[in-house]
C-alpha cells in the first residue's frame, strides 16, 4: 500500500550534518537500515528529533537521518524500537541515562559568589546536555561563555528546550575554577572539581583541548562536538545546535514534510485492524499574535478530510473578530488523515488552546 503524500507547500529543510562522527558508547545490538537513495547503515535506533531519528551506529558513532529518507517499513521500525525513549524523562536520581545519573551529587551552582550543591536528582533528566569544557586561563573559554549565556538564556524559556549546560574545568587549580565561575557569573551547572574526576562523561573527553563545547541526547548520545579550541568553533557548534533546537517546535514549518512522512507511516501501519481519528503533525495558528489581540482560551471542533485537510472549523470561546484569523490558522494546519483498516478517511478532531 502507497504510503500518504503530504499536500503542504514545500519546505526546504534547514540543514545538519547528517553522519556524526563522535564517540558513544553503545548497548543494543546494531541492524540494517535503509534510506530511500538506496543508501544503507548499520545502526541501532534511539529515537527520534522533530525531523530526524537518531541512530548508534556500527562504527561507535551517532547518526541523524531525515525521517522522509525512511522506507514506511522502517518508519514503522523506528516508531517500535525507541517508544520507550520517547516517554517522559525521569528524574536525574532515577534516570535510565547513565550520564545524567553518574551527575547527580558531582554539581554545583553559582550563588553569592560561591559554589554551592545542586540538588537535581528530583528534577526531570535534561533531553539534552551541554557539557563545556574550559579554563580561567583560556582567552577563548571566556568567550564560549558569552555564547553559551545566550544558549542558556533561549533555551529558559523555550517549553521544548529541555537542556542543561554543565562546566567542566580545565583549570590545574580548584581555586581557578572557582574564580572562572565567579567572574563569568555561569548561571548554570557547575560539575564538582574533585568530584568529576573520573566520570565517563569527563574521561571520553579528557584529551581534548580547552575550550570544547560536546552537545549530548540523552543517553550521552553526542549529537555535536566543536572541531577545535576556538571560539569560531564554538559559535559554529552551538548555531548548528540551534538550528537543530528550532526544528523540536512541534510548529516548526520546516519539519512538517518529515514529521508528515513519519507519522502517516506509523499511523497506516498500526491501524490496519482497526481505526484512529487524525493526528496534528503542526499548526500555523500563531496563538501568541493573537492573545495580544485578546484571544484566550478555546476550542475548535475540526472536520479533516481524507487528504488531511481542515475542511471546517466549529469554534468555541473565540471572540468574533479574530474568527476569520483563528478559521484560516487552523485551515493551514497540517493533518495525517483518520485511518480505517489501513485506509486514509474523513474525520474529526478536538483542537484545544488553553490560556
Amino acid at each position: 500500500m502507497k504510503p500518504f503524500h503530504c499536500h503542504l507547500a514545500p519546505v526546504r529543510l534547514l540543514v545538519l550534518s547528517a553522519a556524526l562522527l563522535l564517540p558513544v558508547m553503545s548497548h543494543g545490538k546494531p541492524s540494517t537500515w535503509s534510506e530511500l537513495n538506496g543508501a544503507s547503515f548499520q545502526g541501532e535506533c534511539i529515537r527520534t528529533y522533530g525531523p530526524y531519528a537518531l541512530f548508534k551506529t556500527k562504527n561507535a558513532h551517532s547518526k541523524l537521518v531525515p525521517l522522509s529518507h525512511l522506507s514506511p517499513a522502517d518508519c514503522l521500525r523506528v516508531h517500535k524500537e525507541s517508544g520507550a525513549s520517547q516517554a517522559n524523562a525521569l528524574p536525574w536520581g532515577k534516570s535510565d541515562d547513565a550520564v545524567a545519573r553518574e551527575l547527580v551529587g558531582r554539581l554545583a551552582r553559582l550563588q553569592d559568589g560561591k559554589l554551592i550543591p545542586a540538588e537535581v536528582a528530583a528534577l526531570p533528566t535534561p533531553d539534552f546536555i551541554v557539557a563545556f569544557f574550559g579554563s580561567r586561563g583560556t582567552g577563548d573559554s571566556w568567550d564560549a561563555v558569552e555564547q553559551l549565556r545566550k544558549l542558556h538564556t533561549r533555551c529558559s524559556t523555550e517549553p521544548h528546550a529541555k537542556v542543561s549546560v554543565i562546566f567542566f574545568s580545565r583549570d590545574a587549580k580548584e581555586s581557578d575554577q572557582i574564580a572562572f565561575v565567579r567572574d563569568t557569573r555561569m548561571p548554570w551547572l557547575v560539575a564538582d572539581y574533585n568530584k568529576t574526576e573520573f566520570t565517563d562523561l569527563k574521561s571520553r573527553y579528557s584529551d581534548s583541548p580547552a575550550p570544547l563545547v560536546v552537545i549530548l541526547a540523552r543517553g550521552g548520545i553526542p549529537l555535536f562536538q566543536s572541531l577545535e579550541p576556538k571560539k569560531a568553533a564554538v559559535a559554529d557548534c552551538l548555531r548548528r545546535f540551534e538550528t537543530f533546537l528550532d526544528l523540536q517546535n512541534p510548529n516548526a514549518v520546516a519539519s512538517f514534510k518529515e514529521r508528515y512522512h513519519y507519522l502517516a507511516a506509523v499511523q497506516q501501519a498500526l491501524h490496519q485492524n482497526d481505526s484512529c481519528g487524525p493526528t496534528l503533525v503542526g499548526s500555523l495558528l500563531n496563538v501568541n499574535a493573537l492573545r495580544e489581540e485578546g484571544l484566550g482560551a478555546f476550542s475548535a471542533l475540526l472536520q479533516v478530510s481524507a487528504q488531511g485537510r481542515v475542511e471546517n472549523a466549529e469554534l468555541t470561546g473565540v471572540p468574533a473578530a479574530l474568527h476569520e484569523k483563528v478559521q484560516e490558522g487552523l485551515r493551514r494546519s497540517l493533518f495525517v488523515p483518520a485511518m480505517d483498516h489501513g485506509k486514509a478517511v474523513a474525520g474529526t478532531y478536538q483542537y484545544v488552546c488553553q490560556p
